[in-house]
């Protein structure tokens, strides 16, 4: 009976003793600094795709053709190898290849989801930049530099490069922490500024320290006010919401979410009986690390 009651005992206090490390362990997690940089290893082969959504619509007369119902979706694809060839405290040399890239448009006419889709061009239309390889300077904290020549890199592809998401801190941060960047606009999104500075947060990491997770969110900028050819203004606005996963193993980001929302409002010139058009943009993109092919 003593030897029962003395190993009932031992359990109890053993069954405390994990209870508080798993209840102190997000604790101490969250007590970490963790520093948020690339640096991939030098003979490392990354493989990146890109899917890319812009839904483009409103109600606009002159827009799709003059069908002021008319919504016009335009998909990418990228795919592209990311060859680390030299690197040290400074940096990492990148080998940028994009092995394909896919390009689909179709307009749908009427109400959302009783549209008919009418694809223009073909889906999957091939592109110029298949096989086009750049090299690329990527600073600790996600800055990139392009190291070829002008004439060897054309403007979409530097479009490209200037839109990659990745901006960290050249410090530690713990979870919770937030730090603001600037952030270059994709290319299509037809916003006033050139730049906008969003807050960056660094959410969560797994226990191990190998994976953290940061997320994104801010205003394209101020409000922007143009004027147009006949006296009317547009005024638009638009917000930037995203997630990101950094390896930090592997000192890189494998996984980048975000959704890019503009609205554009069309007034009139004073003095017109004429109602306010409206437009929106809609850009979903997701960037992230695949297996080999």
């Amino acid at each position: 009976m003593i030897r029962m009651g003395i190993e009932r005992r031992r359990q109890r206090v053993l069954a405390v003793s994990i209870a508080l490390l798993l209840a102190c362990l997000p604790s101490w997690v969250r007590a970490q600094e963790v520093l948020l940089q690339i640096h991939p290893h030098p003979g490392d082969t990354l493989h990146m795709r890109l899917d890319q959504e812009m839904d483009l619509g409103g109600d606009v007369h002159g827009m799709s053709g003059g069908d002021p119902s008319a919504t016009m979706t335009t998909t990418w694809c990228v795919l592209q190898r990311m060859v680390v060839e030299r690197a040290d405290s400074g940096g990492v040399d990148v080998l940028q290849v994009t092995d394909s890239m896919a390009v689909a448009t179709s307009v749908a006419h009427g109400s959302p989801g009783r549209g008919t889709p009418g694809a223009m061009p073909p889906p999957g239309r091939s592109s110029p930049l298949d096989g086009t390889a750049i090299l690329l300077h990527i600073a600790p904290d996600g800055a990139v530099t392009v190291l070829d020549s002008t004439d060897r890199v054309g403007r979409t592809l530097r479009q490209v490069v200037a839109d990659l998401p990745v901006t960290f801190p050249r410090q530690p941060v713990r979870v919770g922490s937030s730090w603001v960047r600037t952030m270059q606009i994709p290319a299509g999104a037809d916003y006033g500024a050139g730049q906008i500075r969003l807050e960056f947060r660094l959410d969560s990491v797994t226990p191990s320290l190998d994976s953290a997770f940061v997320s994104v969110r801010g205003p394209l900028g101020k409000e922007h006010i143009e004027a147009v050819v006949g006296g009317a203004t547009v005024t638009t606005r638009g917000i930037l919401t995203g997630t990101m996963v950094v390896d930090r193993r592997r000192g890189w980001l494998t996984d980048w979410h975000a959704l890019i929302s503009v609205q554009s409002v069309m007034h009139p010139p004073k003095g017109s009986d004429a109602e306010a058009g409206r437009m929106h943009m809609t850009l979903m993109q997701w960037l992230r690390a695949v297996d080999r092919p």
